[in-house]
């Protein structure tokens, strides 16, 4: 999910967890590792200077289990470090706070469509629920509020935490639940293995990609009254085009290899390639372009 999402959250359990553990004396301290923790795996940024599809298919890898438990003891030591006197009894608690923020980032970004590298570096397999869109408003407005609220008034401040992670909860099993339907819609209407993209603001639309062997079908699916919409049907003939260009162009190689669903077309001496999850018109921000060798 977006950053600001991220770092609403690891505001929200910081409270709750200060006052489950009657960590009041170390607040700031609580507060603040676990916003670095939910900011630390997207430092990833620098990718971008190796190109735009190195990016695409490294991004995300700091989300590795074998890279959490050990950003999370960095992170605890810096923390800890700056403790005094009797506050230092709590220091591992600035450990736990910190791996359960990093994991709670984790598991936002997996609730999307993007993909994480958990296994990484053993593996490049990128794991994804497809739940939930990059920014998701229902998830992102509860937080908002929250904090918000809880600049106002320390009053309750606890009880209110309670309530929006209840809220968050209860909206994360629907989407998991609606999503779950979504995809047995589409297999009941003859789409062969398909995958199920949340819509940004409704949570009961839905766009469905389906393929086979030669080609995607795609289409809008409205879950409210099972109704399919703007159905589209891809090509996958010139992806060969798209391979061959790949064998002498780096970016085109690594966009292959991060894309879920390739689609090439070819427009004179010039091939387009798109990822169906983010666009069909191969000129989007998550597109890749190439001179035809």
């Amino acid at each position: 999910m977006d950053n600001i999402t991220h770092i609403l959250m690891a505001y929200l359990l910081a409270v709750l967890f200060i006052d489950f553990f009657k960590l009041h004396s170390i607040r700031k301290y609580v507060i603040w590792t676990s916003v670095i923790a939910a900011i630390v795996p997207d430092t990833d940024i620098y990718l971008r200077l190796f190109g735009h599809g190195t990016y695409m298919v490294y991004h995300r890898f700091m989300n590795s289990i074998f890279i959490i438990p050990l950003a999370s003891y960095l992170i605890y030591r810096v923390m800890a470090s700056r403790l005094k006197g009797g506050d230092r009894k709590y220091a591992k608690r600035l450990f736990d706070i910190a791996f359960l923020s990093y994991c709670v980032h984790v598991f936002l970004d997996v609730s999307g469509s993007w993909g994480d590298l958990l296994l990484f570096p053993f593996s490049l397999r990128k794991f994804h629920l497809d739940m939930n869109p990059i920014v998701d408003i229902f998830v992102l407005l509860p937080l908002v509020m929250f904090f918000i609220i809880s600049m106002m008034t320390k009053k309750r401040q606890n009880q209110v935490a309670q309530v929006v992670m209840t809220i968050l909860l209860v909206h994360f099993g629907f989407k998991a639940f609606i999503h779950s339907s979504a995809v047995n819609v589409a297999t009941q209407n003859g789409f062969h293995d398909p995958v199920a993209i949340p819509d940004f603001i409704n949570p009961f639309n839905w766009y469905i990609i389906g393929q086979n062997e030669t080609q995607y079908v795609t289409a809008d699916l409205d879950m409210q009254f099972r109704r399919f919409d703007d159905i589209r049907y891809y090509d996958k003939a010139v992806l060969s085009d798209a391979e061959e260009v790949a064998k002498t162009n780096k970016d085109m190689d690594m966009f292959l290899r991060f894309a879920r669903f390739p689609y090439a077309m070819k427009d004179g001496d010039k091939i387009f390639v798109d990822d169906l999850r983010f666009g069909d018109d191969g000129k989007g921000h998550f597109s890749m372009e190439a001179y035809l060798t």
